[in-house]
């Protein structure tokens, strides 16, 4: 109960690549917007209540919001992305931080990543032997959905490590995919630019399930990662290939756990309400699609 108090009132008080052509941002820095914090309740120990949905904080590893706990600098620099549990992401060189737009996802704030050499860097470890289980919402977008390399988040030492974006190579016309260790890289769907999503990845020892917009893409399909860097990186895929991001995240929710199917669609429909995201609750894609493995 003190654990899930405590997070509800931090929150009310506030993975050879070529290499990419950056993406030029098209419009300046604006002040932060006042934004309002969404109502948060405890429910019981291990369970809080936000605009209307419930959302567990039993192995809640790392929870991103950028209307709350988001430090900025000059030209609204984030300097540091704090989760309300001593978690953060942070970036301190100057020229390597992504900035802070008030109304960028349904006039909401979003951290933007320039898809130069922004990044962020957690200190939170993904690693299957260290966490065989991991569960990954998050609310974002893309600026660009050329055929490229540029991941939402990762800890990728070159092995194809736990990581998920923008990637060409699985070779099934899916732009967005995800790492599968000695399997190569799986196309996960078809990414649009500039269109809001927000995704759930589900990582096990061996496999890895996925749905968008509350649709299941992937069911169990063969993953077989191994050990990583021992940070989780927002924005790319670490140190060792930046393949970065090129667009917006408002929202990241991590847990170092599978979750049930009840608590991942009560996390999906609050993220889907306060963003404006439809959701798609279909059946799962019939034949899961084979990993392609790809040259580093």
């Amino acid at each position: 109960m003190k654990k899930a108090l405590c997070l509800a009132l931090l929150l009310l008080a506030a993975c050879g690549r070529k290499s990419e052509t950056p993406v030029t941002e098209t419009e300046p820095p604006v002040p932060p917007a006042t934004a309002s914090t969404p109502s948060i309740q405890v429910i019981t120990p291990g369970l809080i209540q936000v605009e209307g949905a419930t959302v567990p904080t039993n192995g809640l590893s790392l929870w991103l919001r950028a209307d709350a706990l988001v430090t900025t600098g000059p030209e609204n620099v984030v300097t540091m992305w704090k989760s309300p549990n001593n978690m953060q992401a942070m970036q301190t060189s100057s020229g390597r931080q992504p900035r802070l737009y008030p109304n960028a996802i349904n006039n909401l704030p979003a951290v933007r990543f320039d898809g130069d050499d922004d990044l962020l860097e957690t200190n939170l470890n993904l690693d299957p032997g260290v966490v065989p289980q991991a569960t990954v919402f998050a609310v974002f977008n893309s600026r660009v959905a050329e055929s490229s390399l540029r991941k939402l988040y990762g800890q990728d030492d070159g092995d194809y490590d736990r990581a998920a974006g923008l990637d060409n190579r699985a070779g099934d016309a899916k732009t967005y995919a995800v790492f599968a260790g000695s399997a190569g890289v799986v196309g996960y769907f078809t990414l649009a630019a500039n269109q809001t999503y927000l995704t759930t990845d589900a990582w096990g020892p061996k496999t890895f399930s996925g749905w968008v917009n509350g649709k299941k893409m992937l069911d169990n399909v063969a993953c077989a990662n191994e050990h990583g860097l021992p940070q989780l990186y927002i924005g790319g895929t670490g140190t060792v290939f930046s393949e970065p991001w090129a667009g917006d995240i408002a929202e990241m929710l991590v847990y170092s756990r599978a979750l049930t199917d009840a608590e991942r669609m009560s996390i999906e429909d609050y993220l889907a309400r306060k963003y404006a995201v439809t959701l798609d609750r279909s059946a799962a894609t019939a034949t899961p699609p084979a990993a392609a493995t790809a040259t580093q």
